[in-house]
């Protein structure tokens, strides 16, 4: 997904039907809020980037199209994990 498809950067988390699950749940309200109000930033922060360089860890999910869920752990030395671009 290119950031020019998109009408919120949260978009990429929140798709159609996780917007749909939030209606059901009653929270899409102050979601839709927060992406209304720019709270939501694509780009990957100074501070951010120094978090990153420091880990020795992070978990990988995906889901299929049924929405069965896939979780990995990935580890190295710190710093192993890199930021390839700073924006979405």
């Amino acid at each position: 997904m290119k950031k020019k498809d998109l009408e919120y950067t949260s978009d990429i988390a929140f798709t159609p039907r996780v917007k749909e699950l939030q209606e059901t749940l009653k929270s899409r309200t102050n979601y839709a809020r927060m992406e209304k109000s720019g709270s939501w930033t694509d780009e990957v922060t100074t501070d951010l980037n120094f978090f990153l360089d420091t880990i020795d860890s992070f978990y990988l999910a995906t889901a299929n199209t049924n929405g069965q869920p896939y979780i990995q752990q990935r580890g190295g030395s710190k710093g192993f994990l890199k930021v390839l671009e700073k924006n979405v």
